[in-house]
């Protein structure tokens, strides 16, 4: 796994060797301003911003500087190692020991108490970034968690919780591991997991090492990889406002600092935090480029060019459909492609077929469903046709059909899950696809749109049946007998003439307790969802062919290691589908009857032609036309 938290002081450094984000040079300067950050991708950001902001307003910046926790961050702050930081009211009144967790934490209190030593704090950012109990929102629905409370309930956790934290959170006396535990009184298994890195959390959670993990409100990777923070019932945690914290010194210095840092006050919320966060954390991106691109998009910087400013790390292009929703899944998959290709950061691009992007080397992979490896004939009845200019390379996840109904003992049973009223995912996405697929005779949906909207036109009569598919966990089911509603099962539906028209679908389980008045297992059907990469199958020679066949660049084939490393980075133990083309079960693929031996050879002859005349060309530009001859002179 990529290691964006670990290297972000890497690129820090890289930044002042380049002259370039808060300015170069290392050395101390009393004529400029030394920003400081903590070593998580939030901090770099906001820190990046403060930088372009001050050189708008003609402020000089010397560096950014980044350490590894709060401690060493306000003792430089204090005795004027630095000028500058972004911080957090409850975490600072924390670290003069005045935290009451039930008292004020707020940034006027902040003020009030930092005042006598010199720091100002700034007018708050606009959000409040605490720390949050995380659980996958699929553990969270079969165990039914709720509460940071649920953690104390011995019924769940009979040997104490397990936990992953970073390493400052055990540090910290007002607020930390030890005082959360006593105030809800949970007891730990073992000694917690401490990772610097998000992404380490959040794998541990994932893999069920730990049960819970320790983060905070605005990381990216909560809503990308679908989890759920815990209520905190009893208010234990205090406020964490946003704001920035320079010193008084400075601010007399610099009173234009001030002002040019005011105007990002109130611009970003939690939600806005957490979107920024995320192209950092989970697509690998460089928090100088996502701060700029921020302050461009506000209207608060001039678009211009600086001399040496740090260059964009080289993307890596991601194809998706463009009515495609993975969930979860799609965030795993980035981190899986940025654990294997390290240096490069992911870009999701929309496109209306992902595997031809792919094969004409528009993106370097596709995320896409096993359904968009298929096309159906226009007699329904047919096999359908195969995709073989992609191969399978490693399987993110499954996503599953829920089939959701009114309840039985409100609508009379129903032996066919299917009948009446049908409503599907929006048309155009592989999810319709699968949905569609169910739907014998070639009938029509009666409906179709998101997940919320389809349960509500079940629940007010508007529809029969919703087929949704989701990875487990996903659906918002509602709670209670009195919502009326209910997954039903698809045992026995998959026959062979059924599975010949959709070789996608293959026999699967909802798990009991996977929602919330769920006790019993639920028989259903399951797609992959995988990342692809271009297939080593030849092309055949078109009408295109000849000198510019030569100079195309179409997609080039994944490498068997590249293959076995996102196999191992996305954690699925499995292969993909054995209907579809993959790079794990490659065979030599025999010519291409098509492909005469004529235009074999004439193709081959346009390409060494193109060749040579290229060469011809460049020989021609670099000769060096030799001085003119001396006249003779007369004597």
């Amino acid at each position: 796994m990529s290691r964006p938290q670990t290297t972000l002081r890497g690129l820090l450094i890289l930044s002042f060797a380049m002259g370039v984000g808060p300015g170069s040079g290392c050395a101390r300067n009393d004529d400029s301003v030394t920003i400081l950050c903590k070593d998580f991708a939030e901090q770099a950001i906001l820190a990046e911003m403060a930088a372009e902001l001050l050189r708008e307003a003609d402020v000089p910046v010397s560096r950014v500087q980044a350490v590894p926790d709060s401690y060493q961050a306000q003792a430089f702050l204090r005795e004027g190692t630095v000028e500058l930081m972004v911080d957090y009211s409850g975490t600072a009144l924390n670290f003069l020991g005045e935290l009451d967790v039930s008292g004020d934490s707020s940034i006027v209190q902040a003020r009030k108490r930092y005042a006598p030593i010199g720091l100002d704090w700034l007018d708050p950012l606009g959000f409040d970034n605490g720390y949050a109990v995380l659980v996958p929102s699929v553990r969270a629905a079969a165990m039914g968690l709720r509460s940071i409370d649920d953690l104390a309930d011995r019924s769940r956790f009979p040997e104490g919780v397990r936990v992953t934290c970073p390493p400052e959170y055990l540090r910290r006396p007002g607020d930390g591991l030890g005082a959360l535990g006593e105030a809800y009184g949970f007891s730990l298994a073992a000694p917690p997991l401490v990772f610097d890195d998000v992404l380490d959390r959040m794998r541990a959670l994932e893999t069920r090492q730990v049960d819970v993990a320790i983060g905070f409100t605005t990381d990216g990777v909560i809503r990308s990889l679908g989890l759920r923070m815990l209520d905190d019932s009893k208010g234990f945690f205090p406020s964490y406002e946003a704001a920035f914290v320079a010193r008084h010194k400075t601010i007399e210095r610099w009173p234009a600092l001030r002002e040019a840092l005011g105007r990002l006050s109130g611009r970003l919320d939690e939600a806005t935090m957490r979107r920024l966060n995320a192209e950092v954390e989970i697509k690998g991106r460089r928090p100088a480029s996502v701060a700029r691109e921020f302050l461009l998009e506000q209207q608060l910087i001039a678009d211009t060019v600086r001399i040496g400013q740090l260059p964009t790390r080289p993307r890596l292009d991601l194809a998706l459909a463009e009515n495609d929703d993975f969930y979860e899944l799609q965030a795993r998959a980035m981190v899986a492609i940025r654990e294997t290709f390290p240096d490069r950061s992911v870009t999701e691009d929309r496109v209306e077929n992902p595997a031809d992007a792919v094969a004409r080397g528009q993106a370097r992979l596709a995320l896409l469903g096993a359904e968009r490896f298929f096309t159906t004939r226009s007699n329904s009845d047919d096999p359908p046709d195969r995709e073989t200019r992609i191969e399978a390379a490693a399987v993110v996840g499954t996503r599953l059909i829920h089939v959701v109904r009114r309840r039985s003992d409100q609508e009379g049973a129903t032996a066919d899950p299917l009948s009446g009223r049908v409503g599907v995912p929006p048309i155009g996405s592989g999810a319709a696809l699968v949905a569609q697929s169910l739907l014998d005779d070639g009938r029509e949906p009666d409906a179709s749109g998101d997940p919320s909207t389809l349960l509500d036109a079940v629940r007010n009569d508007q529809l029969d049946v919703a087929i949704l598919v989701l990875p487990v966990g996903d659906l918002e089911f509602p709670e209670g007998s009195s919502e009326g509603l209910e997954l039903r099962s698809l045992a026995g539906w998959l026959s062979p003439s059924r599975a010949l028209r959709a070789p996608f679908l293959r026999p699967a389980r909802i798990a009991a307790g996977s929602y919330v008045g769920q006790p019993d297992p639920i028989e259903t059907l399951g797609v992959q969802v995988l990342l692809a990469g271009p297939s080593r199958r030849a092309v055949s020679l078109t009408a295109n062919s000849g000198p510019a066949a030569a100079l195309t660049l179409a997609g080039l084939p994944l490498e068997p290691d590249e293959v076995q490393a996102l196999a191992a980075a996305t954690g699925v133990p499995e292969a993909p589908d054995p209907t579809l083309p993959s790079s794990w079960s490659r065979q030599p693929t025999a010519p291409d009857p098509s492909l005469s031996v004529a235009s074999a050879i004439l193709s081959t002859v346009l390409n060494i032609l193109a060749i040579a005349f290229l060469i011809w060309v460049i020989r021609i530009a670099t000769q060096v036309t030799p001085p003119p001859a001396p006249v003779p002179q007369k004597s």
